[in-house]
């Protein structure tokens, strides 16, 4: 056996030999089908939220938000997620296996693995009416990434270096009449967020001419001004985008996020979108 599934009431358990890919093959493939079926059957109450968690022997960087829920295809933590969700990156066990747990909890529930620690910037938006076909119902990491940047961002810390480790906390205010769901939303938003608060490094050749790929509106003038500055920011520089075919590829270092929590928000004005960086600690205990 090179993977395992169990459910349980109110919970999952997985394991497999090696991770689950975005397009898995072989034995992968009956693996994700298991696993996306066992995670449909979990559903939350309001005043609940999914908490996943990833542990791996293998210690390399990975986006928590692609190995919990987006290679699981669409849909599969939709209800689970309805109200919230948690991502966590657990210690390394001593098996050599890689294991997936998700779990409905109260939305009270503290994170299971690590603490908010310094603060390094934060972004806080409000989505015009005119803006939510685009961000909500269309949603892109370049047009969340536009989005952020316009509306500016906090720093707490100005950097060039990458932190080792990050934590994310976003709340989500949905406008009126959105029939989306956090699950869908989840990688555009975080890759969006994430790159905002980076600065770009790298050649700008080939970018801008290229600015209404992130979203019509924007011009080249305007991304070349927002590729440009700052020079350092809260998460450090990194070559950001780059082209891929006919339009772009964002390269933010979610990947070192190791705590995502994502929440609604009802009791914001619709559309407002907020989002706190920060340096992670173990938490207490661990």
């Amino acid at each position: 056996m090179d993977h395992g599934v169990s459910a349980g009431d109110g919970h999952v358990e997985a394991w497999s030999t090696t991770r689950l890919p975005f397009e898995p093959t072989g034995s992968q493939v009956g693996f994700r089908r298991e696993l996306a079926a066992a995670c449909r059957g979990l559903t939350a109450r309001p005043g609940q939220v999914l908490h996943a968690c990833y542990a791996a022997a293998d210690t390399r960087v990975v986006d928590l938000e692609n190995v919990l829920t987006y290679n699981l295809g669409p849909g599969a933590v939709r209800a689970a997620a309805r109200y919230g969700l948690v991502l966590e990156r657990a210690p390394a066990p001593d098996d050599g296996r890689h294991h997936y747990r998700y779990r409905v909890v109260d939305a009270g529930t503290r994170w299971s693995y690590w603490a908010a620690g310094e603060p390094l910037g934060s972004v806080r938006l409000l989505v015009p009416s005119a803006g939510v076909r685009g961000l909500f119902t269309g949603p892109t990491a370049g047009r969340w990434w536009l989005a952020a940047r316009r509306a500016g961002v906090t720093a707490a810390v100005r950097s060039a270096a990458v932190p080792g480790r990050l934590a994310l906390r976003v709340t989500v205010a949905p406008p009126e009449g959105w029939r989306g769901s956090l699950a869908g939303l989840l990688k555009p938003l975080t890759d969006g967020l994430v790159a905002a608060v980076h600065a770009h490094e790298g050649p700008f050749d080939g970018l801008v001419e290229r600015a209404s790929a992130v979203d019509p509106d924007l011009t080249p003038g305007e991304f070349e001004a927002l590729l440009q500055e700052p020079r350092e920011a809260p998460l450090g520089r990194v070559r950001l985008v780059v082209r891929w075919g006919a339009t772009l590829q964002w390269l933010p270092a979610d990947d070192r996020i190791v705590a995502l929590d994502v929440r609604l928000a009802p009791g914001h004005a619709p559309g407002t979108v907020t989002a706190e960086f920060c340096v992670p600690t173990a938490a207490s205990g661990r």
